[in-house]
């Protein structure tokens, strides 16, 4: 009788450090500045590198879901973490600019409409980053001028 009740003591013991030993609740973090949101995508869909292309992107919609907490598979967060993560849709007019003749002329013209979500969270250094969960894109004007 005596083992039995040492054996409940010892799984009520156990049964009481698992739970201590259980990470805590993401702490809520203030969701992304429409700023933040722009500037991440913005360097996402905007390439100046090059001398004859110039890009730019205008904002037609940007709206927050409700936050929840993120999953390593489905959202990106950090492997074993409970990070909060803050849904985002965007809906983005990309144009594309390419010349031949040190922009006197604009030879081609691309107009890309993007309608995506995205989920937004800070990684294990406090810096804000994302994930892309759904893109969808349709090329509105794709004009050449010879």
């Amino acid at each position: 009788m005596r083992s039995i009740r040492w054996a409940a003591l010892a799984a009520v013991v156990c049964f009481a450090a698992s739970i201590v030993a259980l990470p805590a609740a993401a702490a809520p973090t203030a969701k992304p500045s429409v700023t933040v949101v722009k500037r991440l995508l913005t360097k996402q869909y905007v390439d100046n590198k090059y001398k004859d292309k110039r890009e730019k992107v205008a904002w037609k919609q940007i709206q927050f879901g409700k936050p929840r907490l993120g999953t390593y598979l489905s959202d990106g967060v950090p492997p074993n973490s409970r990070t909060m993560v803050y849904p985002v849709r965007a809906r983005i007019v990309h144009t594309r600019l390419h010349t031949r003749d040190n922009w006197q002329t604009v030879f081609w013209r691309v107009v890309t409409v993007y309608n995506a979500e995205y989920v937004f969270f800070k990684n294990e250094f406090g810096a804000w980053t994302y994930r892309v969960k759904k893109q969808e894109s349709k090329v509105i004007v794709n004009e050449f001028n010879y």
